[in-house]
């Protein structure tokens, strides 16, 4: 299949998709451990024309194709934090002197608790 995306799609950069799939999924660019519940799913793939338009250059280069790869192991790593729940939302709360409610900002969809708590800024 590898191949086939490389020779008939122009894939440049390519990495496998693993998923593993007990009481929950979770997926992955390299293998779990557990060879019952999880196997190779598929590919996630760029093509030559989608990256050169993409970055705006008119021929490749490895350190672009490397840049490519993080990318799409980004968006799987952000893909795998849907599948498991880890989707965040933060209400900021502002009280007057009375403790009444002042004010409620909400801000919602965030991937990943880490990067919630760092760009929020507030407590989960």
């Amino acid at each position: 299949m590898k191949t086939d995306l490389i020779n008939e799609h122009n894939a440049v950069a390519i990495l496998p998709l693993f998923l593993y799939d007990h009481s929950g999924i979770t997926m992955k660019t390299s293998p779990f451990s557990c060879p019952w519940d999880s196997g190779q799913v598929g590919y996630i793939f760029v093509t030559r024309e989608v990256l050169l338009k993409e970055y705006g250059v008119k021929k490749l280069s490895k350190k672009l194709i490397q840049k490519a790869l993080e990318a799409l192991q980004a968006e799987v790593e952000e893909y795998d934090q849907y599948l498991t729940g880890d989707v965040w939302r933060c209400v900021c709360e502002t009280y007057n002197d009375l403790k009444e409610l002042q004010d409620n900002d909400i801000v919602c969809g965030y991937y990943g608790r880490e990067y919630a708590l760092k760009e929020v800024g507030c407590i989960l």
